[in-house]
């Protein structure tokens, strides 16, 4: 972490893990502030990191399966992969997509989102969201733009 450095790093805070401001989102002062980037015509769904997260993943699949005919879901790990392979969605086709850990979805985060999006034509799009820790942080930060807050 930064804050190992020393000095002026020791008071490094990051703008929505150690502080948030109304008048900074009512005023956003950087374009990585302004605007829903980043992201496919698809919305896209974060499903946070935490307890029961695999459920939660379900669900969320399962409720957006009610309405659209394709669902494009991006898992982290193997949790429930093999619920969603033996899930019966009526009519919904589900495109899963797997990355091993946080570091593998930062590194293929948009490429998925692109070929969710494009290709598999996914009318909405899950995502498993990861811990802040490493690199963590910054994938949230991407798919909070690409959700456009739909977590």
């Amino acid at each position: 972490a930064l804050q190992a450095l020393g000095g002026a790093w020791q008071r490094v805070r990051v703008y929505r893990r150690d502080f948030s401001s109304a008048e900074i989102e009512a005023n956003p002062t950087t374009p990585g502030m302004k605007y829903r980037h980043y992201s496919p015509a698809a919305p896209v769904h974060v499903v946070r990191a935490g307890d029961r997260q695999a459920l939660r993943t379900m669900q969320t699949v399962d409720r957006l399966a009610q309405t659209h005919a394709t669902v494009g879901v991006v898992l982290v790990g193997d949790d429930c992969v093999r619920a969603l392979d033996e899930q019966a969605l009526s009519s919904c086709r589900v495109v899963v997509h797997r990355v091993a850990d946080a570091r593998g979805l930062a590194h293929s985060l948009f490429a998925l989102l692109r070929e969710l999006d494009e290709s598999d034509r996914a009318e909405a799009i899950v995502v498993q969201g990861v811990g802040d820790a490493g690199d963590g942080l910054a994938v949230m930060n991407r798919l909070d733009k690409a959700a456009s807050f739909h977590a």
